[in-house]
C-alpha cells in the first residue's frame, strides 16, 4: 500500500481528539465482550495502536477524506476482532491486573472502584458474562453505542439479517439470565 498525500492524514489533533472521544465507548464495548478489566483496557490500547499505524500511512478508512462514522465502525471492527481471537487464546494466557496484587505477587480480590459500580452493576455484568461473546459484542453495540443492524454487521461480519436474529436472542437470554439472578427469594410461612 502506498503512502496517502499529507494532506489526506489525520494530524496529531485530529488523533488525540478521535482517541479521546472513543476511549470509553470502545473501553465499554470491550469490557462487556470480554468481561475482564484488564484485558479490556489492553485491547483498547492494542485498538489504538492499530489506528495510529494506519494514520501514519494516510490509510483509509482513517484519514481526512473519511467520515468520522466509518472511522468510529472501523474502530469497534478492529476492537471486535481483537477480543475474539484474545478469547480464542484464553486458555493459553490468563490476564491478572497488577492492581489486584499483594506484596507477595499473589492476586487478591479488590472491590470495584466507584466508577466501575456506578457504571455496571454486578447482576448486569454477569448476565452479559453469560451471553457468548458474539451475542454480547451485537447488544452492547447496537444498545450501547448505537449502530444500526447494518453498521453491526459490517463490524461483526454479518448480514442485517442475521444480527436482527442475534440480537434478538442476545436480548432474550440476557433478560432471562439478569431475572434468574435477581429473583426475589419467596419465603415459605411453617405449615
Amino acid at each position: 500500500m502506498t503512502d496517502a498525500p499529507e494532506n489526506e492524514r489525520l494530524s496529531i489533533a485530529e488523533f488525540t481528539a478521535l482517541c479521546a472521544r472513543a476511549q470509553w465507548p470502545l473501553y465499554a464495548f470491550l469490557r462487556g465482550v470480554v468481561g475482564e478489566d484488564e484485558l479490556a483496557r489492553d485491547l483498547t490500547q492494542d485498538t489504538f495502536l492499530a489506528m495510529w499505524r494506519m494514520v501514519q500511512r494516510g490509510a483509509p478508512p482513517v484519514d481526512t477524506v473519511h467520515p468520522d462514522a466509518e472511522r468510529r465502525r472501523w474502530l469497534f471492527q478492529v476492537a471486535y476482532h481483537r477480543a475474539i481471537s484474545a478469547l480464542r487464546h484464553r486458555h493459553v494466557l490468563r490476564w491478572h491486573s497488577l492492581d489486584e496484587l499483594d506484596d507477595a505477587g499473589h492476586a487478591t480480590i479488590g472491590a470495584l472502584s466507584f466508577e466501575d459500580d456506578l457504571a455496571e452493576s454486578q447482576a448486569l455484568r454477569a448476565a452479559l458474562t453469560s451471553l457468548a461473546p458474539q451475542d454480547a459484542a451485537c447488544l452492547l453495540l447496537i444498545v450501547v453505542q448505537d449502530f444500526t443492524a447494518a453498521e453491526t454487521g459490517q463490524i461483526l461480519g454479518a448480514t442485517p439479517a442475521a444480527v436482527a436474529k442475534r440480537f434478538a436472542r442476545a436480548k432474550q437470554r440476557l433478560r432471562a439470565v439478569y431475572l434468574a439472578q435477581n429473583a426475589p427469594t419467596i419465603e415459605r410461612s411453617p405449615q
